[in-house]
């Protein structure tokens, strides 16, 4: 059913979910199926940017809070 709405979107659609399944245990990579992005972490936190008009649209890395005074 989600394949089926990604496809009617003009977009990408990334889905996180919390079973990585890489066997070393460390965070995977985004997989890509057309539009279609899956992310599967573990327990802790993680970081995904969005890189809006990038062909990479969307990284992983390190989840880090941004500071307060920062925000505009």
């Amino acid at each position: 059913m989600i394949t089926g709405l990604a496809a009617k979107f003009g977009g990408k659609v990334l889905l996180v979910y919390g079973q990585n399944q890489s066997p070393s245990n460390s965070e995977s990579a985004i997989a890509w199926h057309d539009n279609l992005g899956t992310l599967g972490v573990n327990t802790h936190w993680v970081g995904v940017t969005v890189h809006p008009g990038s062909n990479a649209l969307f990284s992983v890395g390190d989840y880090r809070p941004i500071a307060k005074n920062a925000r505009k």
